[in-house]
């Protein structure tokens, strides 16, 4: 959780960092060759790095449902050995998903997801894709501003529903393994 968070924390001070100096070239280059030049390449190098750490945040996010599940074991077990155990442990019951969010405050949902680092990271991930094929659509290609505004929503929304459906894939693994467990 805490490599996470901080990954997550890095990668969006750079994202701002860079947006800030993007804006500053821009302004002084009056979105000349030399905005072209950082934004060109700036901007694929944050999706990169947006993408590798998307990448181990939702690693971090099915490691910590099995962790939280193996220790849901653990309290059954306790509860087995003793009975009375449960009143002990401050979270108690089995180690199924269902449970560790139920015991967690949570419920076991479809939009679960919606709430893990991860998914904020593909967001930033995907807007970061859908500026660059924007922009790169206005100046490589020529594109009016309406049509690269266009061009960078259908990317940026191609870029979301492809790491969205990676995500939940991983969740579903993560699940069927501990299913098995």
């Amino acid at each position: 959780m805490f490599e996470s968070n901080g990954r997550m924390t890095q990668y969006l001070s750079t994202v701002s960092g860079a947006l800030i100096a993007l804006g500053f070239v821009g302004q002084v280059s009056q979105l000349g060759d030399a905005f072209y030049a950082f934004a060109f390449t700036i901007l694929p190098a944050l999706g990169l790095l947006g993408l590798l750490t998307y990448l181990r945040c939702v690693e971090s996010a099915t490691e910590d449902l099995l962790y939280a599940r193996a220790i849901g074991r653990i309290r059954q077990y306790y509860g087995l050995l003793d009975p009375d155990a449960g009143r002990y442990l401050a979270l108690s019951g089995p180690g199924n998903v269902a449970s560790v969010h139920h015991t967690v405050g949570g419920g076991s949902n479809r939009w679960h997801l919606l709430s893990h680092t991860a998914t904020m990271i593909l967001a930033v991930v995907a807007i970061v894709s859908g500026a660059f094929a924007g922009l790169l659509s206005a100046e490589a290609v020529g594109l009016p501003l309406a049509a690269s505004a266009g061009v960078g929503a259908v990317v940026a929304g191609a870029v979301a529903t492809v790491l969205t459906r990676d995500e939940a894939r991983r969740w579903r693994a993560a699940e069927a393994d501990g299913a098995r467990a």
